[in-house]
């Protein structure tokens, strides 16, 4: 066996020393700090791990906090057991953050009953981002982009205006309008506020002073918009005007926009008079409802997104109008500010389902996930996206379309892609109607990995505390995220399973980076080549000893292995089940083990 020194250590080893802490994304006298390298494995599932980017692919701010909304937000934990939602940053990838969310094991949940809970992101200066989850099955484990976006940024599929707003020493305002500009999508926005209107926060407090207001509405064929839209379109638990819960919905909309408004004093949400908004409909956009083109006269459901509750409410119709000129609007009355559309809310029943046959990755192999779009061929649009799909092997793919393809023909089709932002798919499917299709899709040579992505990687990492802790095991429980170096966008490499994972995504000789971030645990590494062959490493750790001129060390195998003997070694094991695990780190793991989940 060759023997490597550090700077060219392989894969697994990163894994061992990203877990021990030779490597941190942080500054090694900050390590020491919660340096907890396990969940509790028999009290917790991790089915979810958010990343959160700027819309830009620039530094995340740090100061973004989430909150919690739904019928179950009382069943999200941290990974670490914290009911309060807490990101985790690193200092060596300003780029990116991490929320890895956690539910007690004994919870039961399936696709009949799923948990369904939407998370609030904000942070100063930053557009606030609501998304809606529901979670289907515990051993289905998902990683989900989400970008901020900075308020007042320019971006291609947003059309927006800004305008400062004097009040007079009555806490009311003269008359004021507002337009955004022209737009590719023609869906520009216009608002009026009447004289002498009161602007009032969401206490119904007045907001005196100079108030600035931003007023966007959002391409939602546009796959950037799409990601920094502030809420999802569908719903966990719509309202109806009434108040009445209307469950889960799925929404087609015909215009999406936001008002939001910022004084000194506080942020405008309420008025004691309407606003009338009107905003331009594209000709020929389809009814969803009907199917027919919009015309005057026709109504389009009006919807609010209730930030108290984090879901959407039903506010009533708008009315479609011409304006001079023949183009459409769709004109309504608000009296608080939020995010808005307008549109339909008939979904597909039933959805087109998807039976995937892919021999190259059972359910419980080797982890490999891909990025998806589904594409209306009719004029290129992207209709939905969905980020870390795998495609194992018996797996029943679910799509939900627009209900603008309620009554639709064979249409429609979806995209494969290795990683979200490549340019070219892996595989196109057939055509198919959006509701109510059923179609096997045989991905067995389309998503085969190529010679150089064909050897599965398997680990098995386990550490001993010494006799001072009762010989305590630790298997770590944990995400790993990874992307080739020079990227920006994190995908899963796949989890840790007390101890045990495997991956058939990287390629030898190839170099990525690795991540694990676990709230207060933050690890990585860049540049790091995939080892080529067997190979023995040495590991010093720069943060943990056994005690004066006693440096962590171990020594770690990497094997190659032509396991079916066809004189390829298409399988690396890496084992690493003798870790003298040091005093230290097994003190700061009991009493992780001792903390409540809280």
């Amino acid at each position: 066996m060759k023997r490597l020194q550090l700077q060219s250590l392989g894969l697994y080893t990163l894994l061992t020393l990203m877990i021990w802490g030779a490597f941190s994304c942080a500054k090694p006298e900050d390590l020491l700090e919660g340096t907890f390298i396990n969940v509790q494995t028999d009290l917790l599932v991790n089915p979810m791990t958010i990343q959160v980017l700027n819309y830009d692919g620039g530094e995340v701010p740090k100061d973004i906090s989430v909150t919690a909304y739904g019928a179950d937000k009382d069943q999200i934990f941290t990974v670490l057991g914290e009911r309060e939602l807490t990101l985790s940053y690193s200092n060596a990838d300003k780029n990116a953050a991490f929320l890895s969310l956690a539910v007690r094991r004994i919870v039961e949940f399936d696709e009949q009953d799923p948990l369904e809970f939407t998370l609030k992101f904000e942070a100063e200066g930053y557009m606030p981002l609501f998304r809606t989850f529901r979670l289907m099955n515990k051993a289905d484990r998902r990683m989900q982009s989400i970008r901020m976006l900075p308020v007042g940024s320019s971006l291609d599929g947003l059309n927006q205006e800004t305008l400062s707003i004097q009040q007079g020493s009555n806490g009311t305002i003269g008359q004021h309008s507002a337009r955004t500009p022209s737009a590719d999508n023609n869906q520009r926005v216009n608002i009026e506020i009447a004289p002498n209107t009161r602007m009032m926060d969401s206490n119904g407090k007045t907001v005196s002073g100079d108030v600035e207001a931003y007023v966007v509405s959002y391409d939602y064929t546009n796959r950037m918009t799409n990601k920094v839209a502030p809420a999802s379109l569908f719903a966990n638990n719509a309202r109806a005007k009434s108040g009445e819960s209307l469950g889960q919905l799925n929404f087609a909309p015909v215009a999406i926009y936001s008002i939001d408004m910022y004084g000194a004093e506080g942020e405008v949400k309420q008025f004691d008079k309407p606003v009338k908004v009107q905003v331009e409909i594209p000709s020929g956009t389809p009814h969803p409802e009907t199917g027919a083109p919009i015309k005057p006269g026709d109504e389009l459901e009006a919807w609010s997104f209730n930030e108290s509750i984090g879901d959407w409410q039903e506010e009533g119709r708008a009315s479609v109008i011409s304006e001079n000129g023949g183009k459409l609007v769709a004109e309504f009355e608000q009296t608080h500010l939020s995010t808005w559309f307008f549109g339909g809310r008939r979904f597909c029943n039933p959805p087109t389902q998807f039976f995937i046959e892919n021999v190259n990755q059972p359910q419980n192999g080797p982890q490999t996930f891909y990025h998806i779009e589904v594409i209306n061929t009719l004029n290129g649009n992207v209709v939905g996206t969905f980020d870390n799909t795998r495609f194992y092997d018996g797996e029943v793919i679910t799509l939900i379309v627009p209900a603008n393809f309620q009554n639709a023909p064979a249409v429609v089709q979806f995209e494969i892609y290795q990683f979200e932002g490549d340019a070219t798919p892996l595989y196109t499917s057939p055509l198919f109607a959006p509701c109510g299709d059923q179609l096997t899709i045989n991905l067995d040579d389309v998503l085969a990995p190529p010679p150089a992505l064909g050897t599965t990687f398997f680990v098995d990492v386990a550490g001993t505390c010494s006799s001072t802790f009762s010989n305590l095991v630790i298997k770590p429980t944990l995400p790993i995220q990874f992307r080739p170096s020079g990227s920006l966008i994190w995908n899963p490499l796949g989890w840790l399973d007390e101890g045990e994972g495997a991956t058939m995504a990287l390629e030898k000789g190839a170099y990525y980076d690795f991540r694990i971030s676990y709230r207060t645990l933050e690890r990585c590494v860049f540049n790091l080549q995939v080892p080529t062959a067997d190979s023995t490493v040495i590991i010093e750790s720069s943060v943990y000893n056994y005690g004066p001129g006693m440096p962590f060390m171990e020594t770690i195998d990497v094997d190659y292995v032509d396991t079916d003997n066809d004189g390829i070694e298409e399988t690396v094991f890496f084992n690493y089940t003798n870790i003298n695990v040091p005093d230290q780190a097994c003190q700061e793991y009991i009493d992780f083990l001792n903390a409540p989940i809280n």
